[in-house]
């Protein structure tokens, strides 16, 4: 090869090396990129976050934050891009319009806010069984289209709940335990403001009063960041129904219900807001079946007849969500319930005379604080103040008047009552997770003012029971040689009646087998006050030591005034294991931050075994303190011996006035030793020591059948004890 060949070569090779470094050095510097850091709300790193820019062809480019939590995405064109960061256990983030310019590295750092986990616990319940100390398999838990099929009116709706919270425990006072938001004593809310319901749930908890069967926990729907509006309404009437088979005919009847929703954002993902309203109004069916006397020939006579008692119910609720900062959240609520009824009070027996009618009016006002104290911790505020008044007024002032097994006629015996209560309710826990251990410690103070009305009896009451009188023909003259026969109430009554029409004299009426056989009233202060608090603390451990093993334990100390009650200790432990573990695949657990708790939520993530489990055996020991309901303290202030005065009066002489009032001169004479209520100076709260031991299967096609052994001893047990009965075989008081 010549030599100029050669050179000639040389030159095209140092010409295509210059030509590609210039096109190197102008490709760079159309070019840029973009690096940061990811982190939490506490300034924690967050590893395998994943980054994604997009330009406005829609082309992608996708990287992930290394273990110090940075990332760098390298040669991005310039422009403008969308960027997404997504992470498990946080909210998506999102940015539009990030520019980017030629040569030069844009720095953005991401904050991401901890996602919530609202519905876990729903999902999971359906499954199957687990050894989760609040996944018993006698639980419930209502979500969605299972809420959606329960009826609307909120009185209904507790009714329903209650019925499917199954038998209750004599001390939980008669009726199920019902939790709105964790407080008790609130109104119920709306259907539609409703998110969740959890029935008979971790029985054993040191956080309950009661033991956890039979309790009802409804939590409320959280404030939504788009608009949302809802209008119903449901009617039903008579000719729906068949005839009552106690009346001649089909009363009418009709049932109408009006509820409207509204909820959105307020300042986009700072607030929001949820409003319900609602009104039910209904005319339901009472029937009176009584014997009672044709007021003009005084002939026993059957009255039949269907009446139709109106009611009415209406309701406010209003929820406030505000995000204060990244780590504390506000909830504020409002509820407002009224209802009326009237026609109260008659059926049966009871003749229209004796109807009453009710009002009832509630306040209820909710603050809950939530504090995201560092990435395991969480701790929540909160607080209840609740006003309610209900009344109940005679429809008339007459005196009652009792004939036995015919008619209770006359005035209802109630006057005009009415019952004030004002409720504070105070609570604090903080609950935390640490290795195989989810801790919670938290306190509760209460405080109850009632002032009562309650003039019952003060009108007085009439009794007619039957008894002895001569024979009398059909035009009610005494039969030669007849004697002496016995005769019914209304007999009596109508004996009465007719000789005091015929002018004859109280002697001679009570000789013809007329006249009353007893008068009662009551006279005095009809209004009782009482306030009483209460408070309580508690630790719960729930220790996995191994994925199908649970090990609960915990204390609560109870303590509360107008009694002696001081040493309420309750000590209380529940275990659940399984010996079989179903075949899931065990993943790795996750990375820490991704178990942080929600800011909006009440708990850190739990530890989940690792696969599902077939079968599953818990036992559980627990003391359960019935505390001194604040009735039993009213009605011993009513019923001190001064407050009010029972006169019970059997004396011709005075009954002889029917069917006037006598004068309170003459009952004096007849004032019948009172019934003093006290509480005993020693009055402590019964103590219930509660076991239990259960098998749960998980059999084909969901399936679950469990087997429950239950025991219970209760010391200290709250009766009424006569202490001025008369000794034994003596008649020393």
């Amino acid at each position: 090869m010549s030599l100029a060949a050669t050179y000639l070569q040389k030159l095209i090779a140092y010409g295509a090396i210059l030509i590609a470094c210039v096109a190197t050095a102008s490709s760079q510097q159309n070019n840029g990129s973009i690096k940061g850091t990811v982190t939490d709300q506490l300034g924690g790193l967050v590893i395998n976050a994943e980054i994604t820019v997009r330009d406005r062809s829609g082309k992608e480019r996708t990287t992930a934050s290394n273990t110090d939590g940075n990332y760098e995405l390298k040669a991005v064109p310039a422009g403008n891009y969308d960027v997404r960061v997504v992470a498990a256990g946080f909210n998506v983030f999102e940015q539009k319009n990030l520019e980017v310019k030629s040569g030069k590295t844009t720095v953005l750092d991401f904050q991401l806010a901890i996602g919530t986990l609202e519905q876990t616990v729903t999902v999971d319940n359906k499954k199957g069984i687990s050894t989760d100390s609040d996944r018993n398999a006698d639980s419930v838990v209502l979500s969605g289209r299972e809420l959606e099929a329960l009826p609307n009116d909120p009185d209904a709706l507790l009714a329903t709940l209650q019925a499917m919270s199954g038998p209750v425990q004599g001390e939980n006072g008669g009726g199920a335990q019902v939790k709105v938001d964790g407080f008790a004593n609130g109104q119920m809310p709306p259907k539609e403001a409703i998110r969740e319901v959890r029935i008979n749930n971790n029985p054993y908890s040191a956080e309950n009063e009661y033991m956890g069967w039979n309790g009802i926990e409804i939590f409320t729907q959280p404030g939504s960041e788009k608009w949302h509006g809802n209008l119903g309404f449901n009617f039903a009437d008579e000719s729906l129904n068949s005839r009552n088979p106690y009346a001649f005919r089909r009363a009418p009847f009709q049932q109408r219900g009006l509820n409207t929703s509204l909820s959105g954002p307020i300042v986009k993902k700072r607030a929001s807001f949820n409003l319900y309203a609602g009104r039910y109004a209904s005319e339901t069916n009472s029937v009176v079946n009584a014997t009672t006397l044709d007021p003009a020939t005084l002939r026993p006579f059957l009255f039949n007849q269907t009446f139709v008692p109106p009611q009415r119910s209406e309701y406010v609720s209003a929820r406030l969500d505000v995000k204060l900062n990244k780590k504390h959240t506000l909830v504020g609520s409002y509820d407002f319930g009224e209802g009326a009824q009237g026609l109260q009070g008659i059926g049966g027996f009871s003749l229209p005379s004796r109807a009453f009618s009710s009002r009832r009016q509630n306040h209820s006002l909710q603050l809950v604080e939530t504090a995201l104290i560092n990435e395991k911790t969480v701790n929540e505020t909160r607080f209840q103040f609740s006003h309610s008044i209900s009344r109940q007024t005679a429809n008339t002032a007459l005196p009652a008047l009792n004939v036995i097994d015919s008619f209770f006629g006359g005035g209802a015996q109630i006057g005009t009552a009415s019952n004030r209560q004002d409720r504070a309710d105070l609570q604090n826990f903080t609950s935390w997770q640490s290795g195989k251990h989810f801790i919670k410690v938290g306190e509760r103070v209460r405080y109850v003012r009632i002032r009562s009305i309650s003039p019952g009896n003060f009108g007085g009451t009439y009794t007619f029971a039957g008894g002895l009188g001569p024979a009398l023909d059909r035009n009610d003259h005494v039969v030669p040689g007849g004697g002496t026969i016995q005769i019914s109430s209304l007999e009596e009554y109508r004996r009465t009646l007719l000789f005091q029409r015929q002018g004859l004299s109280a002697v001679q009426i009570r000789s013809l087998g007329g006249g009353a056989t007893q008068f009662s009233i009551a006279g005095g202060n009809p209004e009782a006050r009482v306030a009483q608090a209460d408070i309580s603390v508690y630790l719960q451990d729930e220790w996995k030591p191994r994925p199908n093993l649970t090990i609960s334990p915990g204390l609560r100390y109870e303590n509360q005034d107008n009694i002696r009650s001081n040493f309420n200790v309750a000590p209380r432990i529940s275990f659940a294991w399984s010996p079989i573990v179903g075949g899931g695949k065990k993943t790795a657990p996750p990375p820490a931050k991704e178990a942080a708790p929600a800011a909006a939520g009440a708990a850190a993530t739990k530890p989940k075994p690792p696969g599902q489990p077939k079968t599953v055996i818990r036992g559980g020991f627990g003391i359960f303190y019935n505390r001194i309901n604040e009735d039993l303290s009213l009605q011993a202030r009513r019923f001190n011996g001064l407050n009010q005065q029972q006169f019970v009066v059997t004396d011709p002489s005075v009954l002889d006035f029917f069917p006037a009032i006598p004068a309170v001169t003459l009952l004096t004479a007849f004032a019948q030793p009172q019934t003093r209520r006290e509480l005993a100076a020693a009055l402590s709260p019964s103590a219930a020591f509660r076991s239990s031991f259960s098998v749960e299967r998980l059999l084909p096609h969901k399936i679950k059948l469990t087997f429950t052994y239950f025991h219970t001893h209760t010391l200290h047990t709250t009766r009424t004890v006569n202490i001025n009965a008369p000794l034994a075989g003596t008649a020393v008081r």
